[in-house]
This record gives structure tokens, C-alpha cells and sequence, in this order.
């Protein structure tokens, strides 16, 4: 089930963000650059997200298993505890941030940085490829987008 998250949330959100950057992160990431993405979150930021109603959790049962959301136009926090990956959490949490997005929003598009790392499911979910970018600590990342249809 994919609802709202609410800002009491917050804790266990970035208990996911944290433990999906230390299961998935090193493939691509030096131990650095893993600790760098960690440190850049602000739980402020992601209470602020819930309480606009542009952050949402996957619940299987009362247990929070992912999280995704949106600003301005691009997405953002897609994340998976990863007991809970490969399951389609992921894809579910990105269909209806997309869903939500495009029926609030006007922007014909959305857009992705994407940790190298996701690459894989961001194409496999009609993401492509805008370029690669380095980030401010000297880190590359991906800019990827998608298309959204207005009509559904």
C-alpha cells in the first residue's frame, strides 16, 4: 500500500535511505563518495516534503519498506529497505510519484539524479540518459528524465 507519508515518518525514512545507500551504493561508489551521500540529507527537508503531501511511503502491513517523492519537477528519495527490493516496491512508489506529479504539475516531464548505481532501474522504468554530471564533492551521478503523458 502506497500512502502519504506523514513527518513522524521521517525517522525510519532515513533509517531506509541509510541502509539502501550501504547495501547498493559501494558497487559504484567509493567509501567516501558513499559517506558523502549519506551526510546529504536534511530530515528537515523531508518532513517539509511530507507535510506538503509530496512524499510518499510503500507499507506492507505497518512496516514502512520504501519511500519517493517529488519537487519542482524533479523526483526525489526513491528508496527501498533492501530485505524489500526486486518485489516491485520500487517501481509501485515511482508510478505514483509520476501519477501525482503529473496531475499537480504542468512540467511535461520529470527529472532524476540518478546515484550510478540505479541506472538499471531508472531505464527499466522509461527513464533515459540526459548526461552524466558530477556532483559538488567531485562525485559523477546521472541527469535522467521522462515523458509524461497528460492523458493518463
Amino acid at each position: 500500500m502506497i500512502t502519504p507519508a506523514h513527518p513522524t515518518d521521517v525517522p525510519r525514512l532515513l533509517q531506509i535511505r541509510r541502509v539502501a545507500f550501504e547495501a547498493q551504493a559501494p558497487v559504484a561508489d567509493s567509501p567516501r563518495e558513499v559517506e558523502t551521500l549519506l551526510a546529504d540529507v536534511d530530515p528537515a527537508h523531508l518532513v517539509a516534503m511530507a507535510a506538503s503531501g509530496r512524499l510518499f511511503v510503500a507499507r506492507i502491513g505497518e512496516v514502512i519498506t520504501g519511500l519517493a517523492g517529488w519537487e519542482d519537477d524533479r523526483l526525489r528519495h526513491v528508496y527501498v529497505d533492501p530485505p524489500f527490493t526486486r518485489q516491485g516496491i520500487g517501481s509501485a512508489l515511482l508510478h505514483h510519484v509520476e501519477h501525482d506529479f503529473r496531475t499537480r504539475t504542468a512540467h511535461p516531464a520529470i527529472y532524476a539524479g540518478v546515484a550510478m548505481h540505479a541506472r538499471d532501474f531508472y531505464r527499466a522504468n522509461g527513464y533515459v540518459l540526459d548526461r552524466q554530471a558530477v556532483a559538488w564533492d567531485g562525485s559523477a551521478y546521472l541527469e535522467m528524465s521522462k515523458p509524461l503523458r497528460r492523458d493518463g
